[in-house]
């Protein structure tokens, strides 16, 4: 059962439009969540939502038996219609609401599942977050942006590369890129376990932003697995919001969401 059919205030509520967030549909969000954490495996776990906007992961979980719903957002908006939200449906003993800056936040509880979407390429350097984040979670459902498009002709021209095609597929699921604001790159490369061996692209203009194969190595390096089961069923349902390339609706690149799973 789709919960968003119901409980439509988690998919459009007009007090969050100056935030320019755009949202999807119900049966879009159902998909997104669904897709890496079935309704049946969701009873009675822990969860951990980082960039909570309107607590869509929330519904999604508790009307499914979790145990507990975290959510945090740093935009009060968000944060107040979420709880308003929440508050229509479930026992409040159930979920919180923090509103925090994701990096500052400081995290003593441990997570079955930590979802993480669409937050990352908004921080400074969010390579810290992401090892918290190992630390306290079991597994770690994380949705963002693929690289820019200058990022593929920087390694073209780099690279010399004659097949495209075999290089945007590199790019897209292999190629260890990190892109970060140019005044953390010395504070990036102390803290990150490879030292420089993979491609850092020092732009003032951008926060953080992640290629699948820069979280590969880093998950991996911290005992994880990458699941690629549910970025692959998006992609395939909703193409011009999922894969490398421009996305139509957003003017902007393509997301991506994979799944870490700790090794056991």
């Amino acid at each position: 059962m789709n919960v968003f059919d119901s409980q439509h205030e988690f998919v459009d509520n007009n007090s969050v439009e100056a935030s320019g967030y755009k949202l999807g549909s119900g049966d879009f969000l159902y998909q997104r969540f669904s897709n890496y954490v079935s309704p049946e495996q969701v009873k009675g776990l822990k969860v951990l939502d980082i960039g909570s906007k309107l607590g869509a992961a929330g519904a999604y979980v508790l009307s499914n038996g979790a145990s507990k719903y975290v959510g945090v957002d740093f935009d009060p908006v968000f944060v107040k219609a979420s709880r308003e939200n929440l508050k229509k449906y479930y026992d409040e003993s159930k979920y919180e609401i923090i509103l925090s800056d994701a990096e500052t936040l400081m995290y003593h509880d441990k997570f079955d599942i930590v979802f993480v979407g669409r937050v990352l390429h908004q921080f400074k350097n969010s390579f810290l977050l992401l090892k918290t984040l190992s630390e306290i979670a079991d597994s770690i459902v994380i949705e963002d942006l693929h690289p820019p498009q200058f990022i593929l002709n920087y390694l073209l021209e780099k690279n010399n590369v004659d097949n495209l095609q075999e290089l945007k597929h590199e790019l897209e699921y292999n190629y260890p890129i990190h892109e970060c604001h140019s005044v953390d790159v010395v504070n990036f490369l102390s803290n990150y376990p490879f030292g420089n061996s993979d491609t850092v692209i020092s732009n003032p203009a951008h926060g953080s932003a992640y290629s699948i194969g820069f979280l590969r190595n880093i998950f991996r390096y911290w005992s994880f697995n990458l699941d690629l089961t549910g970025y692959e069923v998006m992609k395939k349902m909703y193409p011009n919001e999922y894969g490398l390339g421009k996305s139509n609706s957003l003017q902007e690149c393509k997301k991506y969401i994979v799944k870490f799973n700790k090794n056991v």
